[in-house]
């Protein structure tokens, strides 16, 4: 890539890889520029949440940086008397909505929808104040693009708001938009083109061409697949990923964990600045003291909850059931890629209605979820007498839940996948990459669930199962993208020497976002 103007955008720890690659693009005669989607890092003073990332960059020297400084001050100063301006949504929502209407895009950011999750130091906003933070967002999102004028921009993920708005501005400015795509399939990621929102047509165009090849290889890794005892997800091993974790963390582990946030929010509020940002605002920038409450409360919750032997339910042998494992919420599978569909107690009561008579449905937390809901989530679940919550420990492994089960539902998660490469029917609410494969079924319409659920049985799907697999690696590339942002976090953070394979890893992600530009 030469001679091009490359944005880049930032957020957290997914900004580390472009920390790294922002060297190699410089030596070919690029113009970089990053924007920062996320005010705290830019607002703040420096500390830990944005010395190895904003302020990183900032000493980089050679990176145009781009914030959301001036959105983030005007909504601070117009917090109590919002004074939206009417005239300009409805230019936007007559430009800019191609993909979401803006209540929809509105989702996508936790801060604007505590209302939909369990993260009690989102305070509630009215209306108005949500409709002022869209309405600047995009004001200072068009701002840089007019400045900067960039030929492509690149991003390692797809949550917030500032994202969904960057997404529309850029498509209505014919700017190429490259984010990575999850097809599940081990380490494996594709490019999407529109934020992971729906799917992207140059890929079902390659899946629709694998069908009509052999694809052995994929065949004989499907074959392996069903023959295997474990089926867990590369993605999501690792030691801090709490995705498969089944017992409890150690009591001292616990108050490490505590003792360690504390700490980090005292860093946090010894400048002056930054603790005046939070009173000012405390919708965009978090009181210490409720983040605390709800950290405290989420760590003895969930290692009581981890700890249960009699709160969750055992599977009973031999009994028919669709198994519904729950999602992290919020997460962008959700609040970006399916919108409508982010309340899972309205969905679990929805299916229960759908199911044939002397069916089960098999509800699993989410592991990394155990602490956020409260008890009376939960309880809600037990109440309805054809549910069934489950002992997310029950089974070290997804499979043999999978493997019992009639059918798997999920919003968008990786379940169905692992269900489709079973054999086994699917049913999701969001558009995804292996939503292709036969088997698997889109809800739009929950009434459709009974006819649905009527004649479920297993589906004979060998051949296009492998189609989709030959297809994500045709497009996609194999990449570890957790290691190249942890191996990057400890040098950035802790000065410690990266390993021999990061430079491999790297390298790879950099052809990643390259050869996403040749299918475009």
């Amino acid at each position: 890539m030469n001679n091009k103007k490359i944005l880049m955008v930032g957020k957290e720890t997914f900004t580390y890889p472009f920390y790294f690659l922002s060297k190699r693009w410089k030596d070919n005669n690029n113009q970089l520029a990053m924007l920062w989607i996320n005010p705290i890092e830019t607002e703040y003073d420096e500390c830990d949440i944005n010395s190895s990332t904003y302020y990183a960059f900032e000493r980089l020297g050679y990176i145009k940086n781009y914030t959301l400084n001036w959105a983030a001050d005007l909504y601070t100063k117009n917090l109590n008397t919002p004074n939206v301006d009417y005239n300009y949504l409805k230019y936007v929502e007559e430009k800019y909505t191609h993909f979401k209407n803006l209540n929809c895009q509105l989702i996508s950011d936790q801060k604007m929808t505590g209302h939909y999750h369990f993260r009690t130091m989102c305070v509630p906003l009215t209306y108005e104040q949500q409709l002022l933070w869209i309405q600047l967002v995009y004001q200072n999102i068009e701002r840089v693009l007019d400045e900067f004028k960039p030929d492509v921009i690149f991003d390692c993920d797809i949550a917030e708001l500032a994202r969904t708005v960057l997404n529309e501005v850029a498509y209505e400015k014919n700017i190429p938009y490259v984010s990575i795509a999850y097809p599940r399939y081990e380490m494996y990621k594709i490019p999407s083109y529109c934020l992971s929102i729906k799917s992207d047509e140059y890929f079902v165009k390659e899946y629709q061409k694998c069908l009509k090849t052999d694809n052995e290889e994929e065949k004989r890794y499907i074959y392996q697949y069903r023959n295997s005892v474990s089926i867990k997800n590369k993605m999501y091993l690792g030691v801090n990923n709490p995705t498969y974790q089944y017992n409890a963390d150690p009591l001292m582990k616990t108050i490490k964990a505590i003792y360690e946030r504390a700490i980090y929010f005292l860093k946090q509020d010894l400048s002056k600045n930054n603790r005046l940002l939070k009173k000012k605002n405390p919708i965009l920038f978090d009181s210490s003291k409720k983040y605390m409450c709800f950290w405290i409360k989420y760590q003895l919750f969930r290692r009581k909850l981890m700890r249960s032997t009699t709160f969750f339910d055992t599977p009973v042998e031999g009994e028919n059931y669709i198994y519904m494992p729950l999602h992290l919420i919020p997460e962008s599978t959700t609040f970006s890629m399916a919108p409508f569909w982010i309340n899972e107690l309205s969905v679990i009561e929805a299916v229960s209605k759908a199911l044939p008579t002397e069916w089960y449905l098999y509800v699993k937390e989410h592991q990394a979820m155990l602490g956020e809901r409260g008890r009376d989530f939960y309880n809600k679940i037990k109440s309805i007498p054809n549910v069934r919550l489950v002992k997310f420990n029950y089974y070290n492994d997804p499979k043999p839940w999978i493997e019992k089960a009639r059918a798997v539902v999920a919003i968008t998660g990786t379940s169905v996948y692992e269900g489709a490469l079973m054999g086994k029917p699917g049913f999701i609410f969001g558009d995804v990459p292996f939503g292709v494969i036969k088997g698997i079924q889109r809800v739009k319409n929950i009434e459709e669930l009974p006819l649905l659920f009527k004649n479920l049985d297993s589906v004979d799907n060998i051949n296009e199962c492998a189609a989709y697999i030959r297809a994500v690696k045709n497009v996609g590339m194999d990449i570890n993208l957790n290691f190249i942002i942890n191996e990057a976090y400890e040098n950035l953070v802790r000065n410690k020497k990266l390993s021999n394979n990061f430079d491999e890893e790297l390298e790879k992600l950099r052809l990643f976002f390259e050869r996403a530009i040749s299918y475009i």
